[in-house]
């Protein structure tokens, strides 16, 4: 009994770092996980800290599985007070590639975002600004708006002109409306995201770029 006790925890625990890994995270998200393991285990190492805790606390305070869960779910939503799902930034087309990756891994971090969608992301701005830079000045600004939540991250950039220049209306692109010269830096543009849609609002080319999460 005790072996398969034991078997059994230790792929929770593995179980339990994998889903936490698997997550970016900030100072926040690290101070939540590190608090609630800290009083879980206190629980169980020193028990007579709770003894004296009001009688309809008991059922939380002794267990340090719900004490843990308990105080992960309150200082989260204690902790996402300020946090929008939407973030607004602007980076020029001259901006270099360090700086593209740094806006959106600190996007990652605060929304607790899979770090190889973040990746993606920032790899897909990268590679925009490399495909607009052919035909705006590196000063040109790119006005970009991030929305996240659980199951999806969706980037749209807006920027003066008309990229590619083939491009018009709004909808799905394909090779075939592309310059040749502009070709690769479109490819590495697609590879990216789940779904690509480029068009024009009044004076302002549209990139829509969809990540599944």
């Amino acid at each position: 009994m005790g072996s398969v006790l034991i078997f059994a925890l230790s792929f929770m625990v593995v179980a339990g770092f994998q889903i936490i890994t698997s997550r970016m995270m900030d100072a926040r998200k690290t101070f939540v996980v590190g608090f609630a393991i800290i009083f879980g285990l206190s629980a169980d190492l020193a028990p007579q800290i709770y003894q004296n805790v009001p009688h309809w606390i008991h059922p939380v305070v002794a267990s340090s599985l719900s004490l843990s869960a308990v105080l992960a779910v309150l200082l989260n939503l204690l902790f996402r007070i300020g946090i929008s799902d939407r973030e607004t930034f602007s980076m020029a087309v001259g901006d270099s590639s360090d700086a593209v990756f740094q806006q959106m891994e600190r996007l990652g971090k605060q929304w607790g975002a899979r770090p190889e969608i973040i990746y993606r992301a920032a790899a897909a701005l990268d590679e925009l600004k490399e495909l607009i830079a052919t035909q705006a000045k590196p000063a040109e600004s790119i006005e970009i708006i991030a929305r996240f939540d659980e199951f999806n991250l969706d980037v749209a950039a807006s920027f003066s002109g008309s990229i590619p220049k083939s491009v018009s209306g709004e909808g799905a692109i394909s090779l075939d409306q592309i310059p040749e010269a502009d070709e690769l830096a479109f490819r590495m543009l697609k590879r990216y995201p789940d779904r690509l849609e480029m068009g024009h609002k009044g004076k302002l080319a549209t990139v829509k770029l969809h990540f599944d999460h």
